[in-house]
């Protein structure tokens, strides 16, 4: 059998011969359905991209076995993000400005059969279900879980709410497993952990748009109850992040920590430290459930480790100068990618926040301004990919060699992106 070593390097020598892509509006390319009789159905598979084409409606699903663009959509209105189902199954195309979110069936998942899971690779296709509300802005993922948060509108005087996703869900006409509606409209996050959720709550007396409590909910079929507010304060919250047992929760004055323990949940408040700089705050946090520390992102180039264990904030070093551009943590939570504002990508060992490369020019000519060049992370393997949009090209990143593994010339621009495909095989 292949392993996934070589997956990745067969992938990797397919993408690196490919020539120019065309978009295809038909069902095209190398589809494969093994379901049938087999008593246990297995597919090698690299995945999908499903990715954005910045200002415009269209919507590309890149092959990463064939090197090609198998299908393109018109969305309802350009997306201003794309996100992953939390099975990797489905990309949600998030058009906040007309309150609107789409869905891609990425077709390659896996489904009961019997004792065991088989594999499916089918043709991706453009779902007529979609789900409505006002703003819908942050979306965070945990387990089997997903929750996006609607900010809702002060001026049309409607409140917050959020909706609880899987994959399963989005595979019905509901889409939704439950929601709720807040009580006042504010900028917020949902969390979910199973029957629980924490969403943000805004102090009437607090100006603008940002929350200043964290909640607590429980589920009661397709609705939930507020059970907890924690009695921590966190002024301009923005920014949330779930691993294993913790929450974490991006504040002006530190960061705010939900600790999970069974059915409980206890908070603790990590203050900023003193070299945090004058005007920088935490407002973006990231993780992945193999890490017992997150990663917080200010302004610029800051990046912090916050270790909810010690309760500390601590810097990290990576690049004097430079400013981030794009993110990511891989699927193991082993390495830290960042691109900086002058096409260098960074790589940085979780561990101990080493950087074990920097791989020089990856992005030639970096645009003046945003939309900037995103990362994208495979679920299955050791690799990553960046988009260049003034290059047109999609770039393959051998995460563990820490080096290039192809490019792949498009015919647009490429935007923001997510993968899709199986994030575990069963075998």
């Amino acid at each position: 059998m292949e392993t996934a070593s070589l997956r990745w390097k067969r992938a990797a020598l397919v993408l690196a011969c490919a020539g120019a892509l065309a978009a295809c509006g038909g069902s095209g390319g190398i589809v494969e359905d093994v379901g049938g009789g087999d008593d246990h159905a297995h597919i090698e598979t690299a995945g999908r991209l499903v990715v954005l084409e910045p200002g415009s409606a269209q919507v590309h699903v890149v092959d990463l076995d064939a090197g090609s663009v198998l299908q393109s959509y018109a969305a309802d209105n350009a997306p201003s993000a794309v996100h992953a189902s939390p099975d990797k199954r489905y990309a949600l195309l998030v058009q906040a400005t007309q309150g609107l979110i789409q869905f891609v069936d990425g077709g390659i998942y896996q489904e009961p059969h019997g004792d065991h899971m088989d594999d499916r690779k089918e043709p991706p296709r453009l779902l007529t279900t979609q789900l409505a509300g006002v703003r819908p802005s942050h979306y965070e993922s945990h387990d089997e879980l997903a929750a996006v948060f609607f900010d809702g509108s002060v001026d049309a005087g409607t409140n917050a709410s959020f909706a609880l996703l899987s994959d399963e869900s989005i595979g019905t006409p509901g889409i939704t497993l439950a929601t709720q509606r807040l009580g006042s409209p504010m900028h917020g996050t949902a969390e979910p952990r199973g029957d629980w959720l924490l969403t943000t709550w805004k102090a009437p007396e607090a100006e603008g748009t940002s929350p200043t409590h964290v909640e607590l909910y429980e589920r009661h079929g397709d609705h939930f109850h507020q059970t907890k507010r924690f009695e921590q304060e966190c002024p301009g919250l923005h920014g949330s992040y779930s691993n294993a047992d913790y929450i974490a929760f991006g504040c002006r004055d530190g960061v705010l920590v939900v600790h999970q323990s069974g059915d409980e949940f206890t908070a603790q408040k990590i203050a900023n430290p003193a070299d945090m700089g004058e005007g920088v705050r935490i407002s973006t946090i990231i993780g992945n459930e193999h890490m017992p520390s997150f990663v917080g992102i200010g302004s610029g180039g800051n990046l912090f480790e916050i270790d909810p264990l010690a309760g500390a904030i601590k810097r990290i070093d990576w690049a004097e100068g430079r400013v981030r551009r794009a993110h990511a943590i891989d699927a193991e939570g082993q390495n830290l990618l960042l691109l900086d504002d002058v096409g260098t990508l960074h790589i940085l060992a979780t561990s101990d926040w080493r950087k074990r490369a920097a791989l020089p020019s990856v992005i030639a000519s970096m645009p003046t301004a945003a939309p900037w060049p995103a990362l994208a992370v495979s679920a299955d393997d050791d690799k990553a990919w960046l988009s260049d949009p003034q290059g047109k090209r999609l770039h393959a990143i051998d995460i563990g060699g820490a080096a290039l593994a192809g490019s792949v010339a498009l015919n647009f621009s490429p935007g923001g992106m997510t993968w899709l495909g199986m994030a575990t095989h069963e075998h």
